[in-house]
């Protein structure tokens, strides 16, 4: 799985994963369309720790193989 995927079919588990918000526009935003740079993060306590933006994520991914020596 390598595309995002919807921030519902994250894991909830405190795994490690690949987070970005898209937005079409709200008020953090100044009602203009944004997308976040990728942002990792987990998911504990009710909400995702390390997220930056006041707006939750919209989207997940695995985090990607480390490189190989």
């Amino acid at each position: 799985m390598n595309e995002w995927q919807p921030i519902e079919t994250a894991p909830k588990d405190r795994t490690m994963v690949v987070l970005i918000g898209v937005t079409e526009g709200n008020g953090f935003t100044g009602g203009r369309p944004y997308r976040s740079d990728p942002w990792c993060g987990w998911f504990s306590d009710g909400e995702w720790q390390r997220w930056p933006h006041p707006w939750p994520p919209t989207h997940w991914m695995p985090l990607p193989a480390p490189p190989s020596s």
